[in-house]
């Protein structure tokens, strides 16, 4: 068996022994003694409307302090949904580039061929994607937390 086979039968070993089962109960309904449709786009469960979101992101907790509730409602329009995904995608390939641009240094040209430095092209380059990286990270971050406390 090749490296290849061997490091994705890990991967999927991994996944599956990392994976915990989650079961949906009513004790969050029982807890805040609203239906499950309060937070539920169903009268008996389903994917979580804007309040299930603002429940979970208070930490599933009970009542939901208006600026959470408030920006779970803004965040759940098409609007940001699109843009986080585009964000996501621009995260992603970018860090692609960047970690394909350090293994082709070091792998390809190698760092001890370089006397005068990194070229003027890949130097832009790499921070282009550092400024990418950051700037699509922390709007990915502000997307998903929402106080800096527990």
């Amino acid at each position: 068996m090749n490296i290849f086979k061997k490091s994705a039968l890990f991967f999927v070993v991994f996944l599956f022994l990392s994976a915990g089962i989650v079961f949906g109960t009513p004790e969050y309904a029982d807890q805040t003694e609203k239906t499950c449709a309060f937070c539920h786009d169903g009268a008996n469960g389903g994917p979580l409307n804007h309040v299930g979101v603002a429940f979970v992101r208070n930490g599933y907790s009970y009542p939901i302090p208006e600026r959470i509730l408030d920006k779970s409602i803004a965040l759940s329009g098409t609007f940001h949904k699109t843009l986080r995904l585009i964000i996501g995608i621009i995260h992603l390939v970018t860090i692609g580039i960047l970690v394909g641009s350090i293994f082709y240094i070091h792998i390809v040209v190698k760092p001890w061929q370089l006397k005068s430095g990194v070229p003027g092209g890949e130097k832009r380059l790499g921070l282009t994607c550092l400024i990418l990286i950051a700037a699509t990270g922390i709007y990915l971050t502000w997307y998903r937390i929402d106080s800096m406390g527990s």
